[in-house]
């Protein structure tokens, strides 16, 4: 093979992953807060306390102002780095049809996109029964009113209702909500296409869209919980967005493609007074 088909296929591959990376993984990206670099490998958010008004005193001798005490603190974490690798043989090259290449560039891409989202449902979950009451259970299946539920718990915690609460769901949920008329018709809801070209719904303030099933935690094999949050709740950030580097072993005679990213997530508001809400549903659930 030549020198120069040789490098077109390298730099073909690079552009490939990183196309690909953007457009199907990132599920849960733009649900939460992005923080910001310490350094490489740390990262923060800050946030401001909550502060109270106070009537202002009129006439008379002036006095000072009565502070509000509003707090302020920093949040850090640690940053981690995740790799997507494959062996890519010379000879195999003049054998590879155009969809065995691509199938690769999906395995690498959808590899690091899916370990983006675990970083951030690990981080939200942390074993469940964290944030406050549970809604639902792994005995049955999850209802519209059910759904309001957690809207309702939600709302209670003074979570600012500015259309950025977000809600992944599983198929059992999901399929079970399209078919309620308040959810699923226009008249109620709004369809919204998000980024990654994942089709969702906007229903009563919360973004509702449907998740892969790998990204709920399970329970005995029995059932999954999912959250629905504020995107102040919880916050990411990626030291590097998506690196490909290609080089040559010459002594697998081979190429090697090498895949990698820094990210890290932590709940920042969570507990029973934060901005998380657990759900919990049966795995079979059948629809009703």
């Amino acid at each position: 093979m030549s020198g120069y088909v040789s490098e077109w296929f390298r730099q073909e591959w690079v552009g490939g992953v990183n196309h690909l990376y953007q457009n199907k993984g990132f599920t849960l990206r733009k649900c939460c807060k992005e923080g910001k670099l310490t350094s490489a490998s740390k990262g923060y958010w800050r946030f401001a306390g909550k502060g109270t008004a106070t009537k202002m005193r009129q006439g008379g001798i002036p006095s000072d102002v009565s502070p509000m005490n509003a707090g302020r603190t920093k949040v850090e974490v640690d940053i981690e780095h995740y790799q997507a690798a494959e062996y890519i043989h010379e000879i195999d090259l003049d054998k590879m049809e155009l969809d065995e290449r691509q199938e690769a560039q999906d395995s690498a891409a959808m590899a690091l996109g899916r370990q983006h989202d675990t970083v951030i449902m690990t981080a939200v979950d942390g074993g469940g029964g964290l944030h406050g009451p549970v809604i639902g259970d792994y005995i049955s299946g999850f209802t519209l009113l059910k759904m309001q539920e957690m809207v309702r718990q939600l709302q209670a915690r003074d979570v600012p209702w500015d259309s950025q609460v977000f809600c992944p769901l599983p198929a059992s949920v999901w399929n079970q909500a399209i078919g309620y008329p308040a959810f699923s018709n226009s008249q109620w809801t709004d369809e919204k296409t998000l980024d990654r070209g994942v089709t969702g719904k906007f229903w009563n303030g919360v973004h509702w869209f449907l998740g892969y099933e790998s990204l709920f935690p399970t329970d005995g094999g029995v059932g999954r919980r999912f959250y629905m949050w504020h995107q102040s709740a919880v916050g990411q950030l990626n030291n590097k967005e998506l690196q490909s580097r290609i080089t040559w072993e010459n002594t697998k005679t081979a190429w090697l493609s090498n895949n990698w990213m820094g990210m890290a997530a932590k709940v920042l508001q969570g507990g029973t007074a934060g901005g998380i809400i657990e759900g919990r549903v049966k795995n079979d659930a059948a629809l009703v």
